[in-house]
């Protein structure tokens, strides 16, 4: 938190010290003259000490930001206007967009501050009246040297804050292009793929989730797949969640989908797999229409819903379909309705058995026998004839579609593509 201007101080430029006597303002103009040797011997001293600097950094370079911040700390120590705390600020802009660590920075800066001292005191002489003035100026000269520390400080977090979001939207526009296949030559495939932490090829997937009214649709699920060692880059609007997931050897398709439905509230589409990031627009495709085929907390992986993925990519020849099939059983009353297409859709998922439907759905065998002649009597289809089963079949998937699309008018795009 900034401090409240005061008697002495300024906003800008931090702590004002009272003005120091006239054999420390010397000893400062002694240091001043020789700030580039100091520089030089205070980035050996980082160098030694911090291994992060020695790892990644030259002499040279850190001999000039450091040169700069020792002529600004020792024009104020010299109780002389100067240019206020632009030094620090711009030494923890620097170092943000360096990748240095602030721990890292801060110890370093402190070090720095330690070390102007002892030379300012070296400097000083061996008088005894100078060397009781420079411990009467002990304190404010480390106020100066914190004022200065906090001016980077917030620098350094403003920065690393702009820098996230400007990653942030970086990778959003990188996934945007790897999605809708808009690639250009300019920005090519690799670059993308290193922006995104993905591999250019692999087992690959794409991932669509409907929002949760008031949450994210898949909470935290980058950071977990990071956890468990696999890649991938989401983005998320108002309405879904979309990602690539790149599979591993120990992460696979089947655990995947199995995290996946822990966490979903809302429908989930899973792509067939796909090798390069070049295919990526059709899996996008085919995971935001397996996503409008689920239904609530419902994980739907392309290729084990073919039929269903089909009506959700042809959303009017899909209720056409429904139409002409069901109308007559859709236009009963409702609760009569909802009892025929229940029983109808046990009868499919018990492969046709009168006795496993019946087991479902805890009624008598002749009670699901009447209920399905009903279905015949309304729709003029056997369910013995294989071509008016298939129909009945489609026809219900494209009823249940209808219902989650009426939910989420955004599940099945008018165009029968979805949006990118």
């Amino acid at each position: 938190m900034r401090k409240h201007a005061g008697p002495g101080q300024d906003t800008d430029s931090g702590s004002t010290p009272a003005r120091p006597d006239a054999r420390i303002v010397a000893a400062c103009d002694v240091l001043l003259a020789r700030s580039g040797e100091l520089a030089d011997g205070l980035a050996r001293l980082i160098m030694e000490k911090e291994t992060f600097y020695a790892d990644n950094f030259g002499r040279d370079e850190l001999a000039a930001v450091h040169r700069v911040n020792i002529d600004a700390m020792l024009t104020r120590l010299a109780g002389r206007p100067g240019p206020g705390l632009d030094a620090p600020r711009e030494t923890g802009r620097l170092r943000t967009e360096q990748g240095v660590p602030l721990s890292v920075v801060l110890r370093a800066y402190r070090l720095g501050g330690t070390y102007v001292w002892e030379r300012l005191v070296d400097a000083a002489g061996d008088d005894a009246g100078t060397r009781e003035a420079m411990l009467a100026y002990v304190t404010q000269v480390w106020g100066i040297i914190d004022d200065f520390s906090q001016a980077l400080t917030e620098r350094y977090r403003e920065a690393d804050h702009l820098q996230d979001a400007l990653d942030a939207r970086r990778r959003e526009g990188a996934l945007a292009a790897v999605l809708t296949g808009h690639v250009t030559r300019a920005t090519g495939m690799r670059e993308l793929a290193q922006t995104l932490g993905l591999p250019r090829a692999g087992q690959l997937v794409v991932v669509a989730a409907a929002a949760t009214p008031g949450a994210g649709p898949l909470a935290d699920i980058e950071r977990t797949l990071t956890a468990a060692g696999v890649g991938s880059a989401w983005r998320t609007d108002l309405a879904h969640q979309v990602g690539i997931v790149g599979l591993t050897g120990a992460f696979s398709m089947e655990r995947l989908c199995g995290h996946l439905s822990s966490i979903a509230a809302e429908g989930v589409g899973v792509s067939e797999r796909f090798a390069t990031l070049e295919q990526a627009p059709r899996a996008h495709r085919q995971a935001r229409l397996a996503m409008a085929t689920a239904g609530p907390g419902q994980v739907v992986r392309c290729e084990r819903s073919p039929i269903a993925v089909l009506l959700a990519g042809e959303p009017e020849m899909s209720r056409d379909l429904m139409r002409s099939v069901l109308g007559p059983l859709l236009e009963r009353p409702d609760r009569e309705r909802d009892m025929l297409l229940d029983t109808l859709r046990a009868w499919f998922r018990e492969q046709g058995s009168a006795s496993g439907t019946a087991r479902s759905l805890c009624c008598h065998r002749n009670t699901v026998r009447y209920r399905l002649a009903k279905v015949t009597e309304l729709t003029g289809r056997e369910l013995q004839d294989p071509v008016a089963s298939a129909e009945l079949y489609c026809a219900l998937e494209a009823e249940r579609i209808s219902r989650i699309a009426s939910e989420d008018t955004a599940a099945i795009p008018v165009s029968g593509r979805p949006a990118d």
